[in-house]
């Protein structure tokens, strides 16, 4: 992120189709959050150094 903050994720989808005259579609998705990590990365992101 531009402040220097990070966020990792993993989760999943849980996906209900409907089928439709047009195919498929989505009827609802419920993401659920496995993992989740701020954690600040140490160093500086390429680019984040301001000129003066």
């Amino acid at each position: 992120m531009r402040d220097g903050g990070a966020h990792l994720n993993y989760s999943v989808y849980h996906d209900r189709y409907r089928r439709t005259s047009d195919g498929w579609k989505f009827a609802e998705r419920v993401d659920e959050v496995k993992y989740v990590d701020t954690t600040r990365p140490a160093g500086s992101a390429r680019g984040s150094e301001r000129e003066s």
